[in-house]
């Protein structure tokens, strides 16, 4: 279910609005990569670190950062990880 408020939200850009809409429908794993989900949609890693960052401002995503250095985005109970540089 796509939060009613997200959709008429004036804040949000309209490519916000369609990965917030991605993350909620698909049927991803608990720890789904970056790069999977940018594969997926095709953009790339930037410009999807731009969009969860703008749904984080607006309050539908959560960044949190792991005592192994690893940082991650929740999106409700959907969860986008991204790994630590090597």
């Amino acid at each position: 279910m796509i939060p009613k408020m997200a959709v008429f939200n004036t804040v949000l850009s309209l490519e916000a609005k369609g990965l917030l809409c991605y993350l909620l429908c698909t049927q991803m794993d608990m720890h789904t990569t970056f790069n999977h989900v940018s594969y997926r949609l095709g953009i790339g890693e930037d410009k999807l670190m731009s969009l969860i960052q703008e749904l984080t401002k607006a309050g539908y995503c959560e960044f949190v950062i792991c005592d192994n250095g690893n940082t991650y985005f929740e999106v409700r109970e959907r969860v986008i990880q991204k790994e630590k540089s090597k």
